[in-house]
């Protein structure tokens, strides 16, 4: 793979974002808050099915 693909938060209107949907524990996201570190911060988004979930999209700065 040659490139990463990352997740920029707009607030204009942009095509939905294909993805799984995967149940986790609360340990489950404490490690993959470690493992992905400050370029990427977590956020709670509604998908276009209905269900909530958690994503990781590019920090800010």
């Amino acid at each position: 793979m040659t490139h990463y693909p990352i997740l920029i938060p707009t607030t204009a209107d942009a095509p939905p974002v294909p993805g799984r949907l995967y149940p986790l524990t609360p340990a489950d996201l404490t490690a993959a808050d470690a493992y992905e570190g400050e370029a990427y911060r977590r956020v709670w988004v509604t998908t276009e099915a209905g269900a909530e979930a958690w994503v990781y999209v590019a920090a800010e700065g």
